[in-house]
């Protein structure tokens, strides 16, 4: 919705008509495919097929967690909390906050090839703007960068931001309720006109 309608509904001017979003998440990777259809009267119309394609992140923080188990049995993380420690790179041992760099950079990097291999086909493949967003972006951003840049132009994919990434749907979600009110409030002044 935000990549073609500015926040009161009103077009944007784009040449790009065919987008796939790769949303990797903590829980879910999924893909959004939109293509745009100029309409006689000016407005795209969208067409939106969305999947999913993994769990996302939260293997790697499985991993993590069991990891960290083997050499600590009395540490016992959540889901939530080995989340996080993908995240900070920490783990509070004995009441200290301990450093796991190294520990979350090897399992990221041994684990991150099952979940990129789900991109590879669309790599190859051309006709589609590909852009990448999600916690899960931020935390494979080393491996998934150099993956696609290997394969693609710069201008056929965009990173979201990583001060954006983690909350773009939710940005996308306030936009589309917002433009949504605006369409029913012209409905409603065209009504009583």
């Amino acid at each position: 919705m935000t990549w073609y309608y500015t926040p009161n509904g009103t077009p944007i001017e784009t040449d790009i008509v065919k987008h796939i979003t790769l949303d990797i998440g903590g829980g879910q990777f999924h893909t959004c495919e939109v293509s745009l259809q100029h309409q006689s009267d000016g407005r795209p119309k969208l067409r939106m097929a969305a999947s999913l394609l993994d769990e996302g992140t939260i293997a790697i923080a499985r991993a993590v967690r069991e990891s960290i188990r083997a050499q600590h049995p009395g540490v016992r993380l959540s889901d939530a909390e080995a989340q996080q420690v993908l995240v900070r790179k920490c783990v509070t041992i004995g009441g200290h906050s301990t450093r796991v760099d190294t520990l979350t950079s090897d399992i990221i990097a041994a684990r991150s090839h099952r979940l990129l291999t789900h991109i590879r086909h669309l790599l190859q493949e051309e006709q589609s703007f590909l852009m990448f967003t999600g916690g899960g972006s931020i935390l494979l951003a080393e491996h998934l960068q150099q993956l696609v840049q290997a394969k693609r132009k710069t201008q056929s994919f965009l990173f979201i931001p990583k001060d954006l990434a983690s909350v773009l749907n939710a940005v996308g979600g306030y936009v589309l309720a917002q433009t949504s009110a605006q369409r029913v409030k012209e409905r409603m002044q065209a009504a009583t006109s």
